[in-house]
């Protein structure tokens, strides 16, 4: 079993809606589609749902339900644009209660099991996010997977000099640059999925962190063969 995490800045979409970019979708499935009777799909939204927080009214419950709908837009977008692309996805209940029989039953149904985050009802305060690079790292554990596909905009993890770092652990830290997408995921960007994936290779499940932007890197991943990106445990 492999967790896939779909970066939300690989979807395509923008600030304006949860528009998908379905071109993209369609060549990163036929690039997942093999593997796919061992795939779990997570994905992240991307600008959109930080852009409707912003404009939402100041109540708490009005935030929380904002960014739960556009959570949900960029989530049908998606599995519309996989559809489309010859996928037959599956949605697993929102948040970090997702049971592994959910993932077995639509794995057995010949179904890809899609998660994403969600967002938490905090009364009297901002909504508190489960981001879905949380989700991935919750279903990688249940599942016991085999490794965890981080799929990011950015060739993988870079030092403080711009240069990809082929693998990482927890000794390196002081080496990374985080600026790239920290600044504008409010989900933590890479930091957030770094932390992830360190934790899960102390739990015994590697990661490896790829540029989906670049025709045939998910591939060559999956593959076995060589491949680009940052390697985590």
């Amino acid at each position: 079993m492999r967790v896939v995490k779909l970066g939300g800045s690989v979807l395509g979409g923008s600030s304006a809606g949860p528009a998908i970019d379905a071109a993209r979708i369609a060549r990163l499935w036929a690039e997942l589609e093999p593997w796919a009777a061992e795939i779990v799909l997570v994905h992240g939204a991307g600008r959109y749902p930080r852009s409707v927080l912003e404009r939402a009214d100041a109540a708490a419950a009005e935030r929380t339900s904002r960014l739960r709908d556009a959570l949900a837009e960029v989530h049908a977008e998606l599995a519309r644009a996989l559809e489309r692309s010859g996928a037959a996805p599956r949605a697993l209940p929102p948040g970090l209660q997702r049971e592994s029989a959910a993932v077995g039953e639509a794995l057995a149904g010949r179904r890809l099991p899609l998660g994403r985050g969600d967002v938490l009802d905090a009364p009297g305060g901002n909504p508190t996010i489960v981001s879905s690079d949380r989700v991935a790292e919750q279903l990688a554990r249940d599942l016991g997977a085999a490794e965890v596909l981080w799929i990011t905009d950015v060739d993988g993890v870079l030092d403080v000099r711009g240069r990809l770092l082929e693998r990482v652990g927890a000794g390196s830290l002081d080496a990374i640059d985080r600026r790239h997408a920290d600044e504008a995921d409010p989900t933590a960007g890479m930091s957030g999925k770094l932390a992830a994936a360190l934790r899960l290779a102390a739990a015994g499940i590697p990661s490896r962190i790829v540029n989906g932007l670049v025709p045939g890197r998910v591939a060559a991943a999956l593959g076995g063969g060589p491949w680009v990106g940052t390697r985590v445990g």
